[in-house]
């Protein structure tokens, strides 16, 4: 029994159709027939009850579809994975990523990765900054999605922007300023305004607080948050309202409202970061995914700019 024959036979049980099953598989009806015929034989069962008004599975067809189904997935992927290891296509990536950033591009990615790459193993770590930055150096994780700013300096580490994400405001949808599409930052002014800690990205925190100074914002008070999750807390609680980049759109509650800034340039760069050092030819790979999806979906799709 060869997976060819499997095939006609997934076919041939699937449309309950010979003559259908053999156009479909580009075979005749006859050689069809003979195919199904050989693997009765070798099964000591029929898999069909044929008579001139209709086609039915047996018993034992019914069950041995199931099977046919699994050995033949099993054994594509197999192909799969044996040829990417002929070709060096196999291994461990160790990836990691800050959270809430996982569900703005990654899962698209990664899917499109594992179906090219099958035999790369991926192992995810989901963690914040400044631990993701230390597993780096330490070898921990291969490749990390980051913040660049505390590590575009550092002579160990590779940096590549992927994208900028607007920044945005999130309000409580009781707030006055709530329903319109956009606002002014200035409108924020005397409120207190939630950012994340400066513990979390010391240079992340400088560089907010810095284009706060150009642009001429001076919020009223200002509260540390150490995690996106804190920052949202702390918003629908009442404490204030966030800045935050405009891909938390998607992850915020029904109590919630993210409003883009009209009169602002306020953004943030998202990058992968690498070690110059250790070499895992996974990590080639995922970077070459990596461009061709940016090339094709650009910019920020959360700013609503195209």
């Amino acid at each position: 029994m060869d997976m060819v024959g499997l095939e006609y036979f997934l076919s041939a049980a699937r449309l309950l159709n010979f003559t259908k099953a053999a156009e479909e598989c580009c075979i005749t009806q006859t050689a069809m027939s003979l195919h199904i015929a050989k693997i009765e034989k070798e099964l000591g069962f029929m898999l069909f009850d044929r008579n001139r008004r209709s086609v039915s599975l047996t018993p034992g067809g019914a069950a041995f579809f199931e099977e046919a189904d699994r050995i033949l997935r099993y054994y594509r992927q197999g192909v799969r994975r044996s040829a990417s290891a002929a070709a060096g296509f196999e291994g461990v990536l160790r990836l990691g990523y800050p959270n809430y950033i996982e569900r703005a591009f990654l899962p698209e990615l990664i899917g499109k990765f594992r179906g090219k790459y099958g035999g790369v193993e991926i192992l995810l770590s989901r963690n914040d900054q400044n631990f993701l930055i230390q597993d780096l150096k330490r070898g921990m994780i291969d490749i990390s999605v980051v913040f660049p700013y505390d590590v575009e300096e550092d002579d160990d580490i590779c940096v590549e922007k992927i994208r900028t994400y607007d920044i945005c405001a999130v309000v409580k949808k009781s707030h006055p300023l709530s329903g319109r599409e956009r606002i002014r930052l200035s409108e924020l002014q005397d409120e207190a305004v939630v950012i994340s800690a400066e513990t979390k990205s010391p240079r992340l925190y400088q560089r907010v607080r810095r284009d706060w100074l150009e642009s001429g914002f001076n919020p009223g008070t200002v509260l540390e948050a150490d995690s996106p999750d804190s920052m949202l807390f702390l918003v629908e609680a009442g404490f204030g309202n966030a800045l935050m980049p405009s891909y938390i759109g998607q992850m915020l509650n029904d109590r919630l409202e993210l409003l883009k800034l009209a009169d602002s340039s306020l953004s943030i760069d998202m990058a992968v970061a690498y070690s110059r050092e250790r070499h895992n030819s996974s990590v080639s790979l995922f970077l070459a995914e990596l461009r061709e999806f940016l090339e094709r979906d650009g910019a920020d799709p959360y700013s609503g700019q195209s």
